[in-house]
Parts: C-alpha cells; structure tokens; sequence
C-alpha cells in the first residue's frame, strides 16, 4: 500500500522541514501545491525528499482559497497514490515507532474513505480531523476558509486512528507570520456571507476571528447568530458557551452565568461551561456556588463529542479545584487532603499550587513516638541525624557538625567545611559500639563525608549506599556504594556510582530487601542492580503525576505479599516543608496504592532512611531539622490509603 503526503505550501522556508520530517517515516511518495512562495520553500521541500531518495512532485498553482486549492491537491494525488496523508506545512504529527506497521494495517484491513485523526491545539484542546483521504475518492474540501473535507459517496466509512496518532496545530506557518492574518480572515468570511448568508461554518468562524482580535461585541453578535441557527449540535453548543465568555471579557459576570447554564443545559455531555463557572466563582465568590457547580460537573462523564474539546475539565480539573475549594467548604481536612492527591494522581499542571496548599490539609500521622538516646560520639560540635537500622538494635547514625536554625539557615563552627561522620550504634542500650572509619577519599571538598548512608543486609554481609559530595567522582553528588564491616568497622570498597541517565546529582536510591536490588527513581519506577561503578535497571513501570515529586526514603520491606516504601517530596515554597507517604507495589513493582501525605512530628525538614516491620506496626527512623532522631511507630491499620 503506498501513502503519500499531500500539502498545499506558501513561503514556508522556515517551517517546513519539520513536518517533512515528522510524517517521513508514514510516506512513500508526496504531492505538494505551492501556491505562489516568493522564498526558497519549492527548492527546500524537493532537496529534502532527494536526500531521502523519495519520488513525488511539486505542483505550482494560483492561489483562489483554501476549499479550492486544498481540492485541487487532492485530485493531484489521485492515480500516484493509494491513500493520502495531508497536513499543514507548520504542524507536526506524532506516533508510535511502529506507527508505519499500525497505519498500514489499520487502512489494509478496514479500507475506509478517510481516517480521523486527534489534532492538538496545546495540552488541553483536542478534536478530531479527517486526515487522512483514500485517492481516487472524489474528496474535496468545502468552504473558502476553515474548510472541512467531504466525501459525496453513498456509504462513505471513516475510521478513528489511535490516540496514539495525533497531529499538533502550530500556528507558525507563512500567513500566520504577516501580521494580518485575522484581518485578512475576517475580510474573506464576510465575503463568504455575503455570497451564502445561510453557511452557519462562516458564520461561526467570523465569530472566532472577531474574538480572537479582541473584538468580543461583534464575537457576541455572530455567536448568538450562529446558536441560534442550531443545526451541527456540537458547533452550536460551542457557539452559546462562546457568548458567555465574550460577556466575561466584556465584564457582564450575570450574563456570563446565564449562556454558561444555557450551554450546559443545551448539551448536558460537555463539563466545559460547569468548570469555568466554578472556576470563576472560586476566584470572585462566593465559595457554595462554586462547590455546587463543581458537585454537578463530576457528575459529567468524559464526552464522546469531537469538536473542540477542552481536556482539563475531564482529567481532573474538578479535582483541581476541589483542592482548593474545600478548605472554604468543609471542615474535615482530610477531604481536602484526598481530593489534593486524587488530582495529583491524574494531572500534573498547577503541581506548584496543589503541593503549596498542602500546609492546609496535612497533619502528623497518629504513631508512638521515642527520643532515640544517642551518645556525643564525636564531641559537643557533631549531633545525630538519620538512622539507618542494620540488625536490630544496631544501627548506623550520622552525626553532622551543623545546625538548621529556624529561617532554614546552615550554621557550622568556624566557617570550615560541613563534615558527615557515622557510627555504629546499639539502640536498645543507646551505646556506640564504634566510630566507622571513613575511606579514603579521591578527591576534596568543602562538603565532607558519607551523607545519609542506608545500610543493607545481604546474606552475613552488610552493605551500604550513601551520597556524596564531588569525593569520589570529581564535580559530581555521586551515590557511593561499599561494604560496612562491622568487625572492623570501617567502610570499605567503596565505588562511585555512574549516573545512569547523566545526572550532576544523584541521592536516595533504596535497596530492596533481601535483595541486591534498588529502587533508583519513582517516575518512570526503575528497579535495577550496582555492577561495579555501574547502575543498570531491569525493570521500568509508568507511574501517576504524583510519583515525579517521590524521593528516597527508605528501603522497601516485606509486608503481607505486598512490597512497602516509605517515600517523601518537598514544598520548597518559603521553609522547606517535607511530605511523606507509604507506596505498596506489587512483585512486579507496580504501584498499587499511596497513603495520604503526612508528617511525623512537625511540618519542617524531617528525613527518614529507615523503617522495619515490628508485629502490626512499621517502625520509621526520623530526624528533624537533621538532629533530633527519634524511632516512630505507626499501626499498619492507621495508614490512610488511595488506590492507583
């Protein structure tokens, strides 16, 4: 089966190169109008396709209007091709690697007219498009601007591509660079009315064109014309919904109430017109009328309409604005909490906002707490921090000679270098076995030591991964691994770890327990091994939104056929404030549910490397502020969970 690209081009130099290369892997063969370019486009389009060793032609036409020029390329194409594949010069189009295979057979087996295809007007509106034309069809194109393809055939079929075929509208092309496109657009859809006083497109599409200058009063006026003409539903609803927004930029609020409620109710699938009605009164008040408008959009299901359709409103963006809406409206904050993470596992625009207003919502975690009693091991400048539990009760302790003071400020002696030191430790009787010898570094740095090192059993064996700071690969926070010997206690072998993706910083890494395995990132989920100074993943699992804001925390444990981590993300909206949640993956490292965020004590820097399973409770190892540890024990049936 041979597809060819069919375009119609004028002074696209610029631009064009780029959707030649995108649809390159789809095409066997193109036919091109160019209708008058006065720069190089023709010479750039046949050099392209010679270098790829591609056959077709290029047609020079006079220009009439889109619907004749785009119709005569069709007819062009027929008798060269058996399918045609058409696309604006500056738009872009994107698919699967196999997406050559998947078209052929799609078109192979279903022998449509056309197929329709997704167009993309930036991450939140989407329509579908017939693209795609069988040669030889009597295809053309209908309307002198904005003009839609048609087919006049009995028992014309078209198709859906996947999803996974979309094309993206730019707005970079040639016309769209002189300045006056709107102008010119305006000028021609006049003339279009005045010849067919009756063509309802023209008229809805003057609308736009008024409104998108600027001009909302004559957008009013042919929105309203064109909702009332009726006919195509989904043109009309978007016509009424239209008119509110002009009244909105026009500053009549009540009028914009009214066409917002009329839209709805003209065409109850589309949730459009109920979230900018919450949207708005969340912003201006009063709160209850917002929720109410919120309450009743949920209750729309995602649309199967085609035509301009706004995403947001149907992949969370109610629960976007739940998030914030319901610290005015309820009490409980763990309604706010769920409806914050509900949106997060959906979407990640507005992420700033929603992990912002976290503050409102989170609170500590119900759990027994206990001060972890730790000696000065390395004199009055060096206080304990995280814990890392290795056999217990014997565990590692960082010690660090700095304090964090309130306004989120380093303090340390003298000005000299920030210095990590570990060491050995019995928590039950809250001795120190030993100091850990520190290895020889490779190279200097002002930031000294072995950071936040969590240690794991292998066999008899006990290892470690720890971060540090340019010692052991030059201008680098590398993840460190080594051996932790504790009959000599000394930490020894230790490697620097190669970035796997070519990170200049790479911290929390969690070993797996029981096995040689480690967790190396959240979003994709990547489970991997350290061979040599190496890290190479094995597995790699797609996760929710939420999961790009996991680090760390601590190893995953065993928990009743399921696999628990404990993890955390920061708000680093003034004070840094961390979150914690508990993830439960699957064997296969699928995440299958996430806690509701909390802190252990205080809303403030608080760092966990460590937890153990303990009868039905998990044990966390925290600090605060990077000092303070203390051993946290939360009931397994206290933790609050979504499912994924």
């Amino acid at each position: 089966m041979k597809i060819g690209l069919c375009m119609i081009v004028k002074n696209e130099s610029h631009i064009v190169h780029e959707s030649l290369g995108c649809t390159l892997p789809l095409i066997d063969t193109y036919c091109i109008v160019d209708t008058g370019s006065t720069d190089n486009t023709i010479e750039k389009i046949k050099t392209f396709y010679s270098e790829k060793g591609i056959d077709g032609e290029v047609h020079e036409r006079p220009w009439k209007n889109f619907g004749h020029n785009r119709s005569e390329a069709l007819k062009l194409c027929d008798n060269k091709m058996d399918y045609i594949l058409m696309i604006d010069a500056d738009d872009l189009m994107g698919f699967p690697p196999n997406g050559r295979q998947i078209l052929q057979d799609i078109l192979a087996k279903e022998k449509p007219n056309g197929a329709n295809i997704i167009i993309r007007h930036g991450t939140e509106l989407e329509y579908w498009r017939c693209q795609i034309f069988k040669a030889n069809d009597d295809w053309k194109y209908v309307g002198v601007l904005h003009e839609y393809p048609s087919n006049s055939k009995p028992n014309s079929r078209q198709v859906q591509l996947p999803k996974t075929f979309w094309m993206e509208s730019r707005r970079l092309g040639g016309r769209n660079l002189t300045g006056d496109k709107l102008k010119k657009d305006i000028e021609v859809l006049l003339k279009g009315i005045d010849d067919e006083p009756n063509n309802e497109r023209y008229i809805f599409y003057l609308a736009q064109s008024y409104r998108d200058s600027g001009d909302f009063k004559n957008a009013l006026k042919y929105y309203k014309k064109r909702f009332q003409m009726r006919r195509w539903e989904e043109e009309a609803w978007h016509s009424a919904m239209r008119v509110g927004e002009a009244y909105l930029a026009l500053k009549n609020p009540l009028k914009f109430e009214y066409w917002m409620q009329r839209a709805f109710e003209f065409r109850p699938c589309r949730a459009e017109p109920l979230y900018k009605l919450t949207e708005y009164f969340r912003v201006h008040g009063p709160f209850h009328k917002a929720y109410s408008y919120l309450e009743a959009g949920r209750k729309v299901p995602p649309t199967t309409d085609s035509l301009f359709v706004e995403q947001f409103p149907y992949n969370g963006g109610f629960d976007y604005e739940a998030s914030i809406l319901d610290y005015y409206i309820h009490t409980d904050k763990r309604i706010g909490l769920r409806d914050s993470i509900k949106y997060l596992l959906r979407n990640n625009a507005n992420i700033q906002t929603v992990i912002s207003n976290l503050k409102f919502y989170v609170s500590a975690i119900s759990s027994q707490l206990k001060k972890l009693t730790i000696p000065k091991v390395f004199g009055d400048d060096f206080y304990p921090s995280a814990v890392s539990v290795i056999d217990y009760p014997f565990a590692n302790s960082r010690f660090v000679n700095y304090k964090i003071y309130p306004d989120g400020s380093y303090k340390h002696p003298n000005g000299g270098p920030v210095i990590t030191r570990n060491a050995y430790l019995n928590l039950e009787t809250g001795e120190c076995v030993s100091p850990m010898a520190d290895p020889a570094f490779p190279f200097q740095s002002d930031i000294q030591g072995i950071e936040d090192l969590r240690a794991y059993k292998r066999g008899d064996a006990v290892y470690f991964t720890a971060t540090s700071y340019q010692q052991f690969i030059e201008g680098q926070i590398c993840i460190v691994h080594g051996r932790y010997n504790t009959e000599t206690y000394t930490l020894e072998d230790c490697v620097g770890i190669q970035s796997p993706t070519k990170q200049s910083c790479e911290k929390n890494w969690v070993n797996i327990e029981g096995t040689n395995q480690f967790i190396y990132g959240w979003s994709p989920l990547r489970v991997g091994q350290i061979i040599q100074n190496r890290f190479i993943y094995s597995i790699e699992n797609t996760t929710p939104p939420l999961f790009q804001l996991f680090r760390g925390s601590s190893p995953v444990i065993d928990w009743n056929s399921k696999k628990i981590a404990l993890v955390h993300f920061v708000d680093h909206n003034g004070s840094r404030k961390y979150y914690h949640c508990f993830v439960e993956l699957s064997d296969t490292y699928v995440p299958t549910r996430v806690s509701l965020p909390f802190f252990f004590r205080e809303n403030k820097i608080e760092y966990c490397v460590s937890i153990r399973k303990f009868e039905d409770t998990i044990v966390c190892y925290t600090s605060l502020e990077d000092a303070d540890p203390h051993e946290v024990h939360i009931r397994f049936s206290d933790i609050e969970w979504m499912a994924i």
